[in-house]
C-alpha cells in the first residue's frame, strides 16, 4: 500500500508543479492589490508608505505565494524526499 501511495505523491507533485509553472506567469494576478497614496509635501510627490515599505510588502507577499507548495503534504505515511519542497527549489532561480 504504501508504494501506491508513494506513487500518488509523485503524480500529486507533477500536477502541482505545473500548476506553479503557470502561475509564474500570471503572478500578479494572484497577489493581493498594495495600496498606495501620492502625497505633496514640502514641493515634492512622495509615495505613502515609502518605497522600502512597499518594496518590503510586496517580497512578503511574493515569498508567500511563492512557498505555497512547502505547505503541501502528501499522502503517505513517510514523505519521500519532500517532492513538493523540490518543485520550489528547482524554480526558484527564476524568481
Amino acid at each position: 500500500m504504501q508504494t501506491w501511495k508513494n506513487d500518488l505523491d509523485k503524480k500529486l507533485a507533477k500536477v502541482l508543479e505545473k500548476q506553479y509553472i503557470e502561475s509564474l506567469d500570471t503572478l500578479h494576478l494572484y497577489l493581493p492589490e498594495i495600496h498606495i497614496d501620492l502625497v505633496y509635501r514640502n514641493s515634492k510627490l512622495e509615495y505613502f508608505p515609502n518605497e522600502e515599505t512597499l518594496k518590503k510588502l510586496y517580497e512578503q507577499q511574493l515569498k508567500k505565494f511563492l512557498d505555497i507548495p512547502r505547505n503541501f503534504r502528501g499522502i503517505s505515511d513517510v514523505p519521500e524526499n519532500n517532492l513538493f519542497q523540490e518543485i520550489i527549489d528547482r524554480y526558484k532561480k527564476f524568481t
